[in-house]
């Protein structure tokens, strides 16, 4: 059911009883089980079968969403009251899964040839996380969190720790001289990830991504935990006492993951988070803005020869620019890719075509472009309508400064639809809601629900 939100009237209240024991047992399991699903959020198919070749990633932690929404249908014994703002939320994501579907379908009509499994895949995906997915969460979040959502900006905390001591775990490992205990597979992964190009300077730069095979996923999931605390240490006047602390180690942790993406969004939000001169600082990262697009194009016109070797070799962002260089002259010969794209994830098998020698079927854009190649600016519009309603229901310079920081973060990840920024922006959305609803196993508790704006709608 909606709820309208507002404020006036009177409230229905109701006597909070204590907890018993099996209720607080039951309470810590149920966050147990939530924090184990937001640290798998962190993992991709790929990185897993670095651990456990062959055995495949069907998503656990949307099987968790799902016992936990289940716990709270069948204690509850009806569907959640789901306030209007997050249901609008809710549709936003719905209409991108749909508009990603649809135009896969119409691909399907106007390529010359299609891989279907990569397509498949790429459709389910979407739909589970866009479509399926906010909902189970949303449910799990208002069984856990209701009456106090603003606990849940403190959902990555665990988790990250854990991804913390184990980032730490496999330096250590990854230092041990001879024999490592390492799998060979994590040790190759990190020394092919760890050379980085700047103009014609390539480095060695160790990215310490370690048990994590993919270092700039890792750099994103610690990135999104210190906004989702900075947010709730500028609510809670309380958790400024280890503020410093937990901002250096948020810092260093990223730091040695080397995830360029994740730097830029990083000195975008400590350099416009104070508010001061922000006309000044807009400006500078406009020109810089600028001066980056005129060296891709400086460097595409004057040395394509160059550019293209570069980007053949997996050089950052000469890869990602060749990407998208590549999309438009597919679009110049076909014009309607660039509104619907070419299907889902099926820029792989038609750039495999062109260049065997360099990418494969199952080559990406490597960034948030792929939204382009697979849905067009269509799919690309319907993604960013997600973004600006969490933007708009976001309050406060500092909490709109988060959310554009981690959008510019994730514009560079490899997987742009990681189920670990889905969740930051629907902790973000429900932690501002402003209807105080039941608060799960304690039995009647009080309800801060204006008795003039109890109108329900089923």
């Amino acid at each position: 059911m909606l709820i309208d939100e507002g404020s006036g009237g009177g409230v229905v209240t109701a006597p909070e009883l204590p907890p018993d024991k099996n209720t607080s047992m039951l309470r810590i399991l149920l966050s147990f089980t939530w924090m184990v699903a937001v640290f798998l959020s962190l993992f991709q198919p790929k990185q897993f079968n670095y651990f456990a070749p062959g055995l495949g990633w069907y998503y656990p932690q949307d099987i968790l969403f799902a016992s936990l929404a289940f716990c709270y249908l069948i204690s509850r014994r009806r569907i959640p009251e789901i306030p209007r703002s997050i249901f609008r939320i809710y549709l936003l994501f719905a209409v991108f899964s749909l508009v990603y579907l649809l135009t896969s379908i119409i691909s399907v009509f106007i390529l010359p040839s299609v891989d279907f499994d990569q397509m498949i895949n790429g459709v389910a995906r979407i739909l589970l996380q866009y479509l399926i997915g906010p909902p189970l969460i949303l449910c799990s979040l208002h069984f856990l969190f209701a009456g106090r959502k603003t606990q849940a900006l403190r959902s990555f905390l665990v988790p990250s720790i854990v991804a913390g001591l184990i980032f730490i775990a496999g330096i250590l490992l990854f230092l041990i001289p001879g024999n490592s205990p390492m799998p060979s597979g994590i040790r190759e992964e990190i020394l092919s990830q760890s050379w980085v190009q700047i103009g014609n300077i390539s480095l060695f730069v160790p990215k310490w991504g370690a048990t994590f095979a993919e270092t700039q996923a890792l750099g994103l999931f610690f990135f999104l935990s210190f906004l989702l605390t900075d947010i709730y240490a500028q609510r809670t006047p309380d958790a400024n006492k280890s503020y410093y602390v937990t901002t250096i180690t948020y810092f260093t942790l990223i730091l040695f993951t080397a995830s360029k993406g994740v730097l830029i969004g990083i000195c975008i939000y400590f350099l416009l988070r104070n508010g001061r001169h922000l006309q000044l600082k807009a400006a500078a990262l406009f020109l810089s803005l600028i001066l980056g697009m005129y060296y891709v194009v400086h460097r595409v016109i004057d040395d394509p020869a160059s550019f293209l070797e570069s980007a053949l070799s997996y050089h950052s962002l000469d890869e990602r620019s060749f990407h998208a260089l590549y999309f438009f002259k597919q679009c110049a010969e076909h014009p309607i890719w660039l509104l619907i794209g070419d299907g889902a994830r099926q820029d792989g098998q038609m750039i495999s075509r062109d260049y065997p020698q360099a990418f494969t079927h199952l080559t990406n854009p490597v960034s948030m472009f792929a939204v382009v190649t697979d849905s067009g600016l269509i799919g690309l519009g319907s993604y960013l309508a997600i973004l600006v309603g969490v933007w708009l229901l976001a309050r406060g310079f500092r909490e709109r400064l988060a959310i554009a920081s981690a959008f510019v973060a994730n514009l560079w990840q490899p997987d742009w639809s990681m189920d670990c920024y889905i969740l930051f922006m629907l902790i973000i959305a429900v932690s501002r809601c402003d209807i105080q609803l039941e608060r799960v196993g304690t039995g009647p508790v009080r309800r801060s629900l204006p008795a003039t704006q109890m109108d329900t709608i089923p």
